[in-house]
């Protein structure tokens, strides 16, 4: 059976969504309560992992805007997360762990991004008609991976260790090379070198004054976000009593929900104002996180997890093309722009955590996380109204 160019990158991006998935509500689990790193020196790795992404997000924007082929620079943030989760898989070491997850792992974390950046390309040059629609479908594909792992992750790192998880997300990233490696070797998966846009005299890049407040509304969502995965499995294991499995269950109910809701809230958007979404899941978000300190049992977390989904779907599809639209005529930049937000967002979430006392637990945080959310509700409600007089 021959496999479509399409077909290949549907695959690739859940394979990169079954790593994600499989380790995300692990990493802090697998620091502080298996290796024995604390909550401060865990805080301080994952600050340092986003300096690193950040200088990462640069260097890989640069080469995406010179390279001729786009898939070998995919091939190599993959080959990143082959050796940065192989590591902490096959040496289990608090060295190895800060090692991998601050200087390496960062850079496979571009794997996402450079793997639309070239499924864009190559839509662009060979079916443009289908590309928005076809785009939208990959980040499904990514998405299903956090509905169907989570749950497997669990029962695996209940009946082994929690390390294992990091053998998973390996496995899935070889998967990625191997593909990748096919595609180059197929010559209907080349893409056209990207163009050398030339600046006209007198041509400045200005950013409305109504999305720099947008960004920053973006900015505070994505740091809830943040906080809110690092958060959720500690307190549900540490504060609430649950168990490992129940941490995979728990993501999963709520991916489940949100790929259906991401469709809805694409939907929406063509009647109603991206600032205006993302103001509303930014204070749905708030509202969640508020409740997420109070819960006390693992069930009021599950029934929860609604709410959380509504919010969540939102403002991981909705922000992506506020930002595309940031910069006028300049989708590249706009979107180096989007991953810097990311590692900014990182840093900021990772010194609130390293921040927080030990002795009151985990839970506290989700209120730190909910101001940070409604935050992000003021400042995209008022882009709107700086959009709606200008």
């Amino acid at each position: 059976m021959r496999l479509s160019v399409p077909a290949l990158l549907g695959l690739s991006l859940f394979l990169t969504g079954v790593g994600a998935a499989a380790t995300a509500p692990y990493r802090g689990i697998v620091a502080i309560d298996v290796l024995g790193i604390s909550r401060g020196t865990y805080g301080a790795v994952m600050t340092a992992g986003a300096i690193v992404g950040a200088i990462a997000s640069i260097v890989l924007g640069w080469l995406a805007d010179r390279l001729g082929d786009r898939r070998r620079l995919v091939l190599v943030t993959a080959l990143f997360g082959v050796v940065g989760f192989g590591l902490i898989y096959a040496l289990p070491l608090p060295l190895v762990f800060v090692a991998a997850t601050g200087a390496i792992l960062p850079f496979s974390a571009a794997l996402f991004s450079q793997s639309f950046s070239y499924a864009r390309a190559w839509y662009t040059d060979h079916e443009p008609a289908r590309g928005d629609f076809a785009v939208s479908m990959l980040r499904t594909a990514f998405a299903a991976a956090w509905v169907i792992v989570p749950p497997v992750a669990g029962l695996i790192a209940a009946g082994t260790s929690p390390v294992a998880v990091f053998g998973v997300a390996a496995a899935a990233y070889v998967a990625v090379v191997l593909i990748f490696l096919w595609l180059i070797r197929l010559p209907q998966a080349a893409t056209l070198p990207p163009p050398k846009r030339v600046k006209a005299a007198g041509e400045t890049t200005r950013i409305a004054i109504d999305r720099i407040v947008g960004i920053g509304g973006v900015l505070m969502a994505r740091i809830a976000l943040f906080l809110h995965i690092t958060i959720l499995p500690l307190a549900l294991t540490a504060d609430i009593g649950g168990t490992l499995g129940q941490v995979g269950i728990n993501a999963s109910i709520a991916a489940a929900m949100e790929v259906p809701l991401m469709i809805g809230w694409a939907w929406a958007g063509r009647s109603m104002a991206k600032e205006t979404i993302i103001a509303v899941a930014c204070a749905l978000f708030a509202v969640y996180l508020g409740l997420m300190g109070q819960a006390t049992t693992v069930m009021q977390v599950y029934l929860l997890q609604g709410l959380n989904a509504v919010a969540t779907a939102a403002l991981l599809s909705i922000p992506i093309s506020y930002m595309q639209e940031t910069i006028k005529d300049r989708v590249g930049l706009s979107t180096s722009l989007m991953d810097a937000l990311t590692v900014v967002a990182m840093l900021v979430s990772s010194a609130l955590f390293g921040l927080m006392p030990a002795a009151q637990g985990y839970q506290p945080l989700f209120t730190v996380a909910a101001g940070v959310s409604l935050t992000g509700a003021v400042l995209m409600g008022a882009a709107r109204g700086m959009q709606r007089r200008s």
